[in-house]
């Protein structure tokens, strides 16, 4: 059966569940989203927490990622990406200046081992201008897994609105990162920030543009984590419901750092 898809929904086709394993060993109770970005080759972007966190002695040395076959889009296949070689030495990438101090990192793949799989990814060409204007309050989307829950039949992923709730263009706490906020879980981190698709673009001098029919929609960055506080009493205080965006720019940023 074919089934029609708006055009803008086929970002679903970017994102991916992860699972994690250990010498073959899947381990128990862990989600995360990650998605593919195509910048001088094809890599899957996620968070650094969750291919390495020595607090909570995490170290998984494979994922596993749920694609759906390009014959068959009810048909899905388990994706191994390795995160070391041979000689114990981490396949991933991280920002070449500021390290795991950017909760992003990018994992190089074999764009040809990719042919047989119904996927898209995201590009520089997705990131949103500098003449367009954001402001806190504006809507924008979070595409994952969230306790690792999706349509069971296609493995589709979960989309949960969110609105900026930092200045977009002041890096917050001098991080390059902003805030969203937005009623997010566990397994939604990696997932990929964009901004609701519209016809009506506002631009930085105040004008505003309509473009009729066609609606764009622009990725803004990479969620992370939940942002808290430690004076905040559980007890008493319910969770903010604030998590924190590393900015988009920053992938090719650690994609160029490659080849230097």
């Amino acid at each position: 059966m074919i089934y029609h898809m708006n055009p803008l929904n086929s970002d679903i086709f970017a994102v991916a569940p992860i699972k994690f394993f250990l010498e073959k060993k899947e381990l128990p109770d862990t989600e995360a989203t990650g998605f593919f970005f195509r910048y001088n080759g094809f890599y899957f972007i996620t968070n650094h927490h969750v291919v390495i966190d020595v607090d909570e002695g995490f170290f998984p040395d494979e994922l596993r990622l749920l694609l759906h076959k390009k014959d068959d889009r009810k048909r899905t296949e388990m994706f191994s990406i390795p995160l070391y070689d041979n000689t114990g030495k981490n396949l991933w990438l991280v920002h070449p200046q500021l390290g795991k101090d950017v909760d992003i990192i990018a994992l190089p793949i074999d764009g040809d081992k990719l042919h047989q799989y119904a996927f898209t990814y995201f590009c520089p060409g997705d990131f949103i201008p500098s003449e367009i204007d954001l402001s806190i309050g504006d809507d924008i989307l979070v595409i994952g897994y969230p306790l690792g829950v999706r349509d069971t039949v296609y493995n589709f992923p979960i989309v949960r609105n969110a609105t900026i709730a930092s200045v977009y263009s002041i890096p917050f706490e001098g991080k390059p990162r902003f805030l969203i906020d937005s009623r997010l879980h566990r397994g939604t981190s990696g997932s990929p920030v964009l901004t609701k698709p519209t016809d009506i673009i506002r631009t930085t001098d105040g004008s505003v543009m309509q473009q009729p029919g066609s609606l764009r929609r622009f990725f803004l960055g990479v969620h992370s984590e939940t942002y808290d506080i430690p004076t905040r009493d559980p007890d008493i205080d319910e969770p903010l419901g604030l998590n924190y965006v590393w900015y988009a720019r920053l992938i090719p940023e650690i994609i160029r750092a490659r080849t230097i």
